[in-house]
């Protein structure tokens, strides 16, 4: 065993560069194996818990830093993707605003990342609502849905805090 360990040792130390190359390819193998594994894993479990998760799909939409109005529009001829593709059932339109301030009163303000979504949201995403129904939801002007967490922080553990 001894002689096995020292045999190694002087073979290492007279193919160095060898030994590195081997160790280096090793490494860079497995490595790129974790990360093209990581990104499938992700790639096929992302969004999978809504029901028809194979019918969703997001086109993206790069906006510039300039501040305009959004339309939300429920109309279904309004967008010009149904012209083109008839097979949409449905579409919706969101934004994200991350760290929005939302205000209650004049002492209470919270910093929280928002969506803002327009009424169809709830036809093509099937979230859970702990109260509210999802076809009427969203469908006035100034209208919020709130997670249970920012629920409880703005109505201070209120038990219904609908319509407020």
């Amino acid at each position: 065993m001894k002689s096995t360990i020292r045999l190694a040792w002087i073979t290492l130390k007279h193919y160095r560069i060898y030994f590195l190359i081997s160790i280096t390819g090793l490494v860079l193998g497995l490595t790129s194996l974790l990360l093209v594994a990581s990104y499938v894993y992700r790639e096929k479990t992302t969004d999978r818990f809504y029901k028809e998760a194979d019918c969703i799909f997001v086109p993206v939409l790069q906006k510039s830093t300039i501040s305009f109005p959004m339309k939300f529009t429920k109309d279904r001829d309004s967008s010009p993707a149904f012209d083109l593709i008839p097979e949409i059932d449905s579409h919706t339109a969101l934004d994200v605003i991350h760290d929005g301030q939302i205000t209650r009163d004049k002492h209470n303000t919270f910093n929280a990342d928002i969506i803002v979504a327009d009424s169809c949201f709830f036809q093509v995403f099937d979230y859970p609502l702990l109260a509210g129904d999802k076809t009427t939801v969203l469908q006035q002007p100034g209208s919020a849905v709130l997670s249970g967490a920012l629920a409880q922080k703005l109505f201070d553990n209120e038990i219904n805090p609908l319509g407020k």
